[in-house]
């Protein structure tokens, strides 16, 4: 008599789960299954693409108004002097790139056969830029400042 007690309480078992197993949904596809509660999940839709999931990129700083005259890099500091002339004289930018920090600073420009001098609004010297041929060196600051190439 046990025995078929016991017989009785295992079908019944089976059976009990197998038709719980049978009337369980199973999740839509953009819904996380959680195996561990304690771990965090992330969800994506069936219909994302890989793009969707990229961050978006650092705002790029936009050129200033003018024409790119010289661009030169050392020691992680980027100077890019963008100008427009009238004649031997012109204005326009003078920026600075150091760790990502841009700034600009506006320069008036005077050109001579073999040089451009950059200087700020009160006249003060802000750089030289040396001309020979097509080669162009830049001096940023006093005149103890070291030369770099422009590209």
């Amino acid at each position: 008599m046990q025995n078929r007690g016991m017989l009785f309480v295992i079908v019944a078992s089976l059976g009990f789960t197998a038709f719980g197993c049978a009337s369980r949904e199973l999740p839509p596809p953009s819904t996380p299954i959680v195996t561990n509660p304690t771990v965090p999940t992330e969800t994506v839709a069936a219909s994302s693409t890989p793009a969707e999931a990229t961050p978006a990129a650092a705002p790029v700083a936009q050129a200033p108004s003018g024409t790119l005259f010289c661009s030169a890099t050392a020691d992680g500091n980027t100077r890019e002097v963008y100008l427009d002339w009238k004649g031997d004289k012109g204005s326009g930018t003078l920026r600075t790139t150091t760790s990502g920090i841009v700034k600009d600073e506006p320069v008036k420009a005077e050109r001579t056969k073999a040089k451009v001098v950059l200087a700020d609004g009160a006249a003060k010297a802000k750089a030289t830029i040396v001309l020979k041929g097509d080669a162009k060196k830049i001096q940023v600051g006093d005149t103890k400042q070291p030369w770099q190439s422009c590209r």
